[in-house]
């Protein structure tokens, strides 16, 4: 069940909401587990059970370690689990196919399934066991408490990854207040039309010239499908990141941002400090500064990052596109911190040469991240940079896929894509208390025109339900 569908919405969503302010407070944490397993179950309910183990194990480790022995073994066997579960379930295929192609051997695929969200709940308990060991917070003496912070439905699936020291305060003791509750409902309907009215609309295009390929393409169709993309991905994944705090706000709870209109960064450096921040933060707190950080000469830090945008690719799927998107993305910050592109230094004006040095820069490097195959990545780049041809077939390929929907959208993805709307709605609502009305009409709106979107469109994934 995800979140953009008419029974999340309009059923799963509002009832647990009204049951969980009727309860008391003793009874909420068991009552939002409950409640997020049954949610986890209805889409993967024969790995609900692994969930439940890696919950068992993490917290036997954090509890074991709270007796103050044995820790540096109890973390190695943390991390190890938590990586091992990780690797087993989403690496198998990929470790073989490797191995095949390196020794000319045709050993058969596991064909292991990947739990939805897997990515996300090994990394949010490989932290808690990590912290409790640095002493960055204490042990979870109850059970149900820790395995909310674990499998919590907003942040289950995509994120954003919450450290345990964040959430732990409103696992003991939290509010939920008609205003939090007013607020969070915004920012849930602001994901969710970003999502339904944004991101699907680009979807169906993209999909379209994705599935032609770079050799039917001309360049204005592969630039399309390549920006096109990179709006679509910002959209569907900030749009649930929105979605999830709002609807953690609506429970009492405050989770970190995790975008921050990354196209108007000027360097890819300051890109990774607003795209998908939580994922970042994780990174550089429990692998980049472990392995030394920027604190052992030059050479080391640009090892590190290295590593760390390799893992990063990694991270998001087992094959070879991820990881020279990652490599990508790691070696244009490398020649951005040695000054060989000086995009984050410059002023003034000339600032708008380094927002279009990252826009480009990750518009580019999406384009390993969408295609199939590094051969269908090459296919495109290859027509955005010499398909200067415009045969019958692309000009009705063109004609067909610039719908009036999409004419409308792109500009609108554009435009929301920048800090400008986030700056208008600030100067409205100071208006005053009218103003606030004015708010919740909008988004009562917002929300009917998603419902009925939804009434007209049956296929709805998150584009990070797959990582």
């Amino acid at each position: 069940m995800v979140f953009s569908s008419i029974v999340f919405v309009c059923l799963f969503l509002p009832a647990v909401y009204i049951v969980n302010l009727a309860l008391p407070a003793r009874v909420s944490n068991g009552f939002l587990l409950a409640a997020s397993l049954f949610l986890y179950a209805w889409g993967e309910p024969a790995y609900t059970l692994l969930l439940l183990g890696c919950i068992a194990v993490n917290y036997a480790l954090g509890r074991l370690m709270a007796r103050k022995r044995f820790k540096r073994l109890l973390l190695t066997l943390g991390v190890a689990f938590n990586v091992a579960v990780l690797a087993l379930f989403k690496y198998s295929d990929y470790a073989v196919s490797t191995l095949n192609a390196l020794l000319g051997t045709s050993l058969p695929l596991p064909g292991i399934a990947m739990p939805i969200g897997i990515s996300f709940f090994t990394f949010q308990s490989m932290s808690y066991v990590v912290d409790v060991y640095r002493g960055a917070c204490e042990a979870q003496n109850s059970l149900t408490g820790f395995a909310l912070y674990v499998a919590f439905f907003p942040q289950l699936i995509a994120g954003p990854i919450v450290k345990y020291h964040d959430i732990e305060p409103y696992l003991s003791k939290r509010r939920v207040t008609l205003e939090d509750s007013a607020l969070g409902l915004c920012r849930f309907a602001a994901g969710l039309g970003k999502k339904v009215l944004i991101a699907n609309i680009l979807s169906d295009a993209v999909d379209r010239l994705y599935t032609l390929g770079g050799g039917a393409l001309n360049a204005p169709l592969a630039w399309l499908a390549a920006c096109g993309y990179a709006l679509q991905i910002y959209y569907d994944f900030s749009g649930y990141s929105d979605m999830a705090i709002g609807m953690s706000r609506m429970f009492g709870f405050v989770i970190p941002e995790n975008f921050s209109h990354p196209f108007t960064a000027t360097s890819l450096r300051q890109f990774w400090r607003r795209w998908h921040m939580s994922l970042s933060n994780w990174f550089r707190e429990y692998l980049y500064i472990p392995l030394g950080g920027n604190r052992r000469g030059a050479f080391r830090t640009h090892l590190n990052r290295l590593a760390v945008f390799l893992l990063t690719g990694l991270w998001h799927g087992a094959s070879w596109n991820f990881v020279f998107w990652g490599l990508g993305h790691g070696v244009l910050l490398t020649l951005e911190s040695c000054n060989v592109i000086p995009a984050s230094r410059l002023k003034g004006h000339a600032r708008l040469i380094g927002v279009f040095y990252t826009m480009i820069s990750a518009v580019l490097l999406f384009v390993l991240f969408r295609a199939d195959t590094l051969r269908d990545a090459l296919a495109m780049f290859r027509a955005m940079f010499s398909g200067f041809s415009f045969t019958a077939a692309q000009r009705v390929y063109l004609a067909d896929i610039l719908t009036n929907q999409l004419l409308l959208t792109l500009p609108a993805a554009v435009f929301g894509a920048t800090p400008a709307p986030a700056a208008l709605m600030k100067r409205f609502l100071a208006l005053g208390r009218g103003a606030e009305a004015v708010r919740f009409v909008l988004t009562a709106l917002l929300l009917a025109a998603c419902v009925a979107a939804l009434i007209a469109r049956t296929n709805n994934p998150f584009i990070y339900f797959r990582f």
